[in-house]
């Protein structure tokens, strides 16, 4: 195959969407590569990262706002409001990850996976901000154990 004379942006991420989906988080760079009709090392040039490449193509969010905004909370308004807030939204970033968590375990959930998915790095993060939000507080005496 010929190799085009210039490789676009949208012409890596349709690929990628495409081997994404049907493969999960465990495709290769060299099949998108192949998808594409392009060298392997053209992905990275545009990318850097198989993870960036997948954030992109997939369309995965970055870290929610209310995620950045818990240390604005800590000490502020009503406790029970706050933590009201933060649940909603929790839920509402659940609903857009559940669809690309799929895409990542693809048809076979109990295979072991060659990298860490991007969510993960995402759920730790917040896990650890709102843990220090949540212990925060309990210092400032507005929430119980």
């Amino acid at each position: 195959m010929a190799r085009p004379t210039t490789i676009t942006q949208d012409r890596i991420l349709t690929a990628a969407r495409t081997v994404f989906l049907k493969q999960g988080i465990n495709a290769t760079t060299k099949e998108i590569a192949q998808t594409a009709g392009i060298a392997e090392g053209s992905i990275f040039y545009k990318f850097g990262t198989k993870e960036n490449l997948f954030r992109v193509a997939m369309e995965v969010p970055p870290i929610p706002e209310w995620v950045e905004e818990l240390e604005l909370l800590v000490g502020t308004g009503d406790p029970r409001t706050n933590l009201v807030h933060i649940a909603v939204e929790l839920i509402r970033f659940s609903q857009q990850m559940i669809p690309l968590f799929m895409v990542v375990y693809g048809d076979n959930p109990g295979a072991p996976m060659r990298e860490v998915s991007p969510g993960k790095r995402y759920a730790l993060q917040s896990r650890e901000k709102l843990a220090r939000y949540l212990q925060k507080e309990q210092r400032l005496g507005r929430l119980g154990d």
